[in-house]
């Protein structure tokens, strides 16, 4: 079933084009992540689907529905700094957003439980640390057993210790079986968290799947030579490198087919190459991501 469908979403501020013209589909039981660079259009794309501003053209739709307030009382969000009172304790605030959002409190110790902040819900949110309040933030996204969760960069301005907090949760919210959009530029995060991924680069989809289906299949090997200058115009001579890039002395080549790391190593001997390093490793999303913005 689809869940949100974009159709041709534009939106520009000024010269800046923020969308251009994005087709995007959610799937139930997705948990996608929207992937790209600042400025990429991410949160100018959860912003019009929440209804929150306006494209400039195109349209999208809930649950095969035009958007209108019952039909987002099925979607909880959570975009950029939550907002509480901060006299105010958890509770009390929960309270306040269930009344707003017009959903049930059965569910208050079940989320404040889920983000770890029972034993501090009669607490004052403006005592909470930065990452206690991301988390009261999840849990009042989470009021009211929404079937669709959305989260605009949830561990943005995280210390360490709180950015493996809120991505604990995310993974325990992920298997849950609801249909999950979230918007970062953490690629690390995406790849621990989310089945599908959507790449944006200055309002333009690039790519969207699963992220074993966006992974380039080829292998990468990771490459050095005392003479690099040599190792690079052979690398540029054979047709089983797709590209190379160099790096902290080491080149990382993209491979086509399933060249060995033993067949590359003879080949460059026969060429009066000599391979101080040499190493196969799987591709990764970072790798692809990469890939796909440079040639974009």
């Amino acid at each position: 079933m689809k869940i949100l469908q974009t159709n041709q979403l534009s939106k520009s501020y000024g010269r800046i084009q923020a969308l251009d013209n994005l087709d995007l589909i959610v799937n139930s039981g997705e948990v996608l992540g929207i992937l790209g660079p600042n400025g990429s259009g991410k949160t100018t794309t959860l912003s019009i689907v929440l209804n929150a501003i306006f494209a400039d053209s195109g349209t999208y739709s809930w649950f095969d529905k035009s958007p209108n307030p019952d039909v987002l009382k099925r979607v909880g969000a959570l975009l950029e700094t939550p907002n509480f009172y901060p006299q105010l304790t958890a509770v009390q605030n929960l309270k306040i957003i269930a009344h707003i959002r017009g959903v049930g409190l059965d569910d208050m110790d079940d989320v404040l439980n889920l983000v770890n902040l029972s034993d501090r819900k009669n607490y004052k949110f403006g005592s909470f640390s930065y990452g206690m309040k991301q988390r009261l933030a999840i849990a009042a996204v989470m009021l009211g057993d929404p079937e669709v969760l959305i989260f605009d960069e949830p561990t943005n301005g995280l210390d360490p210790k709180g950015i493996v907090e809120v991505r604990e949760i995310m993974v325990r919210l992920a298997a849950t079986g609801r249909t999950i959009i979230m918007a970062s530029h953490i690629l690390d995060e995406v790849e621990k968290i989310c089945s599908h991924v959507a790449i944006l680069n200055k309002g333009r989809l690039l790519a969207q799947g699963k992220i074993g289906e966006i992974l380039n299949t080829s292998p990468i090997l990771e490459l050095c030579s005392p003479d690099l200058g040599k190792l690079k115009k052979w690398l540029d001579s054979v047709d089983w490198c797709t590209s190379w890039s160099e790096s902290n002395g080491l080149v990382q080549v993209l491979a086509a087919g399933n060249v060995e790391s033993s067949e590359v190593n003879a080949q460059a001997f026969e060429n009066g190459i000599v391979l101080s390093h040499i190493q196969s490793k799987k591709p990764r999303l970072e790798d692809e991501f990469i890939h796909l913005i440079d040639n974009a």
